[in-house]
């Protein structure tokens, strides 16, 4: 072997993670890989912290290891406690009464064993059979709670079993007679079959290697087949993620067409600006906030468009196995992919551009609204300063007017000429001149920002040519006016001299823009005509009524719908088919919180408030705290142990191993080195980043970290990595004493982040003048930190309350959500009760807000005031299809609620389905909010609900301490990970 050959070797496992981190290098080609590696990456610490395999210290396995295709190496499906877990016989109370717990015909077939060390062997050979599913072996040791629990049902010694352990093959027989009685089947002949089949179907679903083998585990149950041992079992299950990855690949490359194939082929042999691969180059990209930004990301779908990856390429895909392929896309780098099989090359290639090309769409349309949010703030503040400066003309026509009217007045007082006041206060001329000014200074004082719109018109048509000519807009059917005008627009901008076309109209636009675009005898204005479509598309796009081909947030929202009839076949929808049983008993509730509330009233026993002459008033509660809880807090404080955050992440995942579900991307296979990852999720749960850990830290270099960062990390790594903490913390005594996971606050975190906010549109004036961004959580009544999502810092809070309560198995078992004064509309008040959580949130200016009452309802005289009307219940009746249709995409995770809450809240108010949710809204804010002005237990909940959630973003606050506290990552996905290592940090402290 040479010298280049034996560097090439030694870098390509550095950067595969084969050679990993030991205290001290071992083996002949030590010395060789920190030569290679020091030269490739310009430092000569850290290969203290790497560890040499001693398998590949010879030359003729590192040889093997290179040349090998890294995907047909025999994947690591479980750790030792997942395979503990699935295969051992169970050791907990609770496990042991739920499974092996003996029937009536059980006990018979027991009794007729002879001997008791016969019949206990047996018993527990059928409960071993039921659960874990396999055959109790020879000398195994077996728990105690099982063995007591089997033999007290029998009624035996449960010393017997010793002498049944060491009986020859009497327990192989008694397996045999227990196949015959109970049917069960050995994992053989076409059981295997089938086992083999089932895996190769499932497979292509499966998030990863040890769910797909837990799910084959229940199946095998299911069918009566008694489990292989471990080994062979996850081979099977290793074959068969293999065996469906290629078949995805294969497919999806057997449907190029060959010129497909080679333009795919040059992204990773051409150069883009002479510097990097171009697919490099294709997939850096992340939503702009101005011409430059937009032009840049058109840049990159055009080219993306001149491969011509067919659009119906991923029909009948597996999609956990295509984003699979992209996400490796996203991380492999030219050298990479030239290792690869030219099929699975090509797949990943084919894969990523798809998945970019929409990401893509959906950066260049929240372009657009970050530009055209920018130009309608800035015409905003152009209208306030106009008004502001007729302020001194105010002022004086004030002053006339006193003026002239105090001289009418007093002339009418003693009988004068009113005409001799005129004259002698203002005179004549000057009486026309202030109505000449009045008429003036009320056409000026009424402006409006669409007056001053017409100012962005040259950054509109820096970009709307290219965008226009990229995508294609479709709609339902209702909006052709406008699409029509979208193709005159395309024309005029194809048109070298720029003519308005002859067609044009203002049609399609609203009152406003209409008398602006096309004002009486003037005839349409060009700019405005041009600025108004613009604005249109970008309105019906957010309500959903126009949509764009081949984009993600911004595609055709009907096709995560499913038709009525689906609907309501579904089991779980819990909602009345008809929309009259439904208003009945909404009619039946709220006639009786009337009542009782008026009853409340005259008697003065409403919680913590009084209706007085038809006013509603609150009343501050009474503070229930107990003496002596300053210094029970204190005392516990003195109590807790002090611990460093590593060890305690250390003693965390030794309990409950939440980090073997990082997962590697490639293969599936558990991490190799936990502290690698609890490392990594450190530096980023921390705001510290991965360079200054790898500087604090003497076990791994930034290199290692970056590895396990790349393809160990991730959303769904981190998400599968807190649902294992937070059903560890639900079962602790302390949490359940907390609540019972009943219950949960959702709230905003602002976090400041570094650059020009302004420019990004990300500074809110509720923090003040720094740009960031917002961490929206969701915390149970445990305290357990269940769902993270980052959103803008200028994005309402309201339509991300139910994300976490849909989206998680936490959220799910949830039934009372609080949120404060930010997540509250009518359209979460419909929403959540039609997907039966009761929201209960903190409203404010509750005494202002005013009740609405079916038709037939009686309102109490007490009452009658704080009534503002009635809820049109034909429009709720009309809809209700659709708006099953609704709940049962959202149930069915077809469709986040804040995807739909955004576009129901963009949506015109004519829009029969945003107004019957409105309609249900209104109804359901009045009976929550008769209901809280009835119950004082409900008002401290929330309370307390609400306070945890501010306890746990205190303790986030303790825990960002990097950075100064600030995000500095650009790129969304990159701060998406910080705010889920930053929860789950949080979750394991907790």
């Amino acid at each position: 072997m040479t010298p280049q050959s034996q560097n090439a070797i030694c870098l390509k496992l550095f950067d595969d993670g084969h050679l990993m981190r030991r205290d001290q290098s071992t083996g002949p080609l030590a010395d060789l890989l920190q030569t290679s590696v020091c030269a490739r990456f310009g430092t000569a610490r850290g290969f203290r912290a790497l560890r040499i395999s001693q398998t590949y210290c010879t030359s003729g396995l590192l040889c093997n290891a290179f040349v090998k295709d890294p995907f047909m190496a025999r994947r690591r499906i479980l750790t030792a406690r997942q395979r503990a877990a699935i295969f051992d016989l169970p050791c907990s109370l609770p496990d042991v009464l739920i499974h092996h717990t003996l029937s009536e015909q059980d006990l018979v077939i027991v009794g007729r064993r002879r001997g008791d060390n016969n019949k206990l062997g047996f018993a527990l050979q059928l409960t071993a059979f039921r659960y874990p599913g396999r055959l109790i072996q020879p000398g195994e040791k077996i728990p105690e709670v099982m063995l007591e629990h089997v033999a007290g049902q029998i009624g035996v010694c449960p010393a017997a079993a010793a002498t049944y352990a060491v009986t020859g093959t009497t327990h192989y027989r008694h397996s045999g007679d227990l196949q015959r009685l109970l049917g069960y089947r050995p994992c053989s002949g076409q059981a295997l079959a089938d086992i083999k089949a089932w895996l190769l179907a499932a497979a292509g679903s499966a998030q990863a290697g040890a769910a797909l083998l837990e799910g084959c585990v229940s199946w095998l149950r299911k069918q009566r087949v008694i489990l292989p041992a471990a080994d062979p079992l996850e081979r099977m299950v290793a074959d068969a993620m293999l065996g469906a990855e290629r078949s995805v690949a294969d497919r999806l490359y057997a449907r190029l067409p060959g010129p497909v194939r080679k333009r795919l082929e040059a992204l990773i042999t051409d150069r883009a600006d002479g510097r990097v691969a171009k697919h490099i180059w294709l997939r850096k990209f992340e939503p702009g906030h101005n011409g430059p930004g937009m032009a840049r990301l058109l840049e990159r779908l055009a080219v993306i468009d001149e491969i011509g990856v067919p659009g119906d390429l991923l029909d009948g895909l597996a999609p956990r196995q295509i984003d699979k392929l992209a996400r490796e896309g996203a991380r492999l780098y030219a050298d990479n992919l030239r290792r690869l099989p030219g099929p699975r090359r090509l797949a990943i290639l084919a894969a990523s551009i798809i998945r970019w090309r929409r990401d893509m769409v959906d950066a260049v349309l929240e372009t657009q609204e970050r530009i055209l949010g920018k130009i309608m703030r800035e015409a905003r503040q152009a209208c306030d300063e106009a008004i502001a400066a007729e302020k001194a003309g105010i002022s004086q026509m004030l002053g006339s007017v006193e003026k002239l009217l105090g001289a009418l007045i007093d002339a009418h007082k003693s009988d004068a000429d009113l005409g001799d006041a005129v004259a002698t206060s203002l005179g004549w001329q000057g009486a026309e001149q202030l109505l000449v000014d009045t008429q003036t200074l009320s056409g000026r004082i009424g402006h409006d920002p669409l007056d001053f719109i017409e100012r962005g018109h040259t950054r509109i048509r820096r970009y709307a040519p290219g965008l226009l000519d990229a995508l294609t807009f479709e709609d339902n059917g209702g909006a052709k006016r406008l699409l029509g005008q979208r193709d005159l627009l395309r024309t005029m901008y194809r048109d070298p001299a720029r003519r308005l076309p002859k067609d044009a109209s203002a049609a399609f636009a609203g009152t406003k823009w209409r008398q602006r675009l096309d004002p009486k005898d003037k005839g349409l204005n060009p700019k405005l005509w041009e600025i108004g479509v613009v604005f249109a598309l970008k309105t019906r796009l957010a309500t959903g009524d126009i949509w764009v081909s081949g984009a993600g947030r911004f595609g055709n929202p009907d096709r995560a719908l499913p038709q009525v009839a689906d609907a309501k076949a579904m089991p779980d929808l819990g909602l009345p088919l008809e929309p009259s049983d439904w208003l009945s008993a909404r009619s039946v509730r709220l006639q009786s919180l009337l009542d009782r509330v008026s009853v409340a009233a005259n008697n003065g026993d409403l919680a913590n408030a009084r209706i007085e002459q038809g006013t509603l008033s609150l009343t501050r509660p009474d503070r229930d705290v107990p003496d002596g809880a300053a210094d029970l807090i204190l005392d516990v404080s003195r109590r807790l142990e002090t611990v460093r955050i590593t060890d305690l992440l250390l003693r965390v995942d030794a309990e409950i191993g939440f980090a073997d579900r990082f997962s590697e991307l490639r293969n599936g296979s558990p991490p190799n080195d936990v502290r690698a990852i609890l490392t990594a999720l450190f530096a980023e749960g921390m705001n510290l980043g991965l360079t200054r850990m790898a500087r604090a830290c003497p076990d791994y270099i930034f290199w290692e970290l970056t590895r396990i960062a790349t393809w160990h990390m991730r959303r769904e790594t981190y998400d599968a990595a807190l649902s294992v903490v937070m059903a560890a913390q639900a079962q602790l005594p302390m949490a359940q004493i907390w609540g019972g996971g009943k219950a949960a606050s959702a709230d905003g975190q602002f976090f400041p982040s570094a650059g020009q906010g302004e420019a990004l549109n990300l500074v809110n004036a509720k923090y003040g003048s720094r740009p960031g961004v917002k961490h929206y959580a969701h915390v149970a009544d445990h305290f357990g930190p269940f769902h993270i999502k980052q959103i803008a810092a200028t994005a309402y809070e309201a339509p991300h309350v139910l994300d976490g309560l849909v989206a998680t198995r936490t959220g799910r078992k949830i039934e009372e959500a609080f949120t404060d004064t930010g997540g509250v509309n009518d359209y979460i008040f419909a929403v959540s009760h039609l997907l039966g959580f009761a929201f209960a949130p903190r409203i404010r200016n509750l005494p202002d807000r005013r009740f609405y009452v079916l038709g037939e309802t009686a309102v109490p005289p007490a009452l009658e005031r704080l009534v503002s009307g009635k809820i049109d219940h034909r429009v709720i009746i009309a809809c209700w299809p659709e708006i099953l249709r609704l709940i049962a995409a959202i149930k069915t995770g077809a469709i986040l609620p804040s995807t739909l809450l955004q576009r129901l809240s963009a949506g015109p108010q004519r829009n029969a389905v945003a107004k019957a949710l409105r309609e249900i809204g209104k109804l359901v804010r009045t009976i929550f909010i008769l209901g809280w002005l009835l119950d004082g237990d409900l008002q401290r909940r929330q309370q307390i609900g609400l306070n945890k959630g501010e306890s746990h973003h205190a303790l986030k606050d303790a825990l960002w301490i990097g950075r100064q506290g600030e995000i500095r990552d650009r790129s969304f996905e990159r701060q998406d990970h910080r705010a889920a290592a930053l929860n789950l940090l949080a979750a394991a402290v907790i």
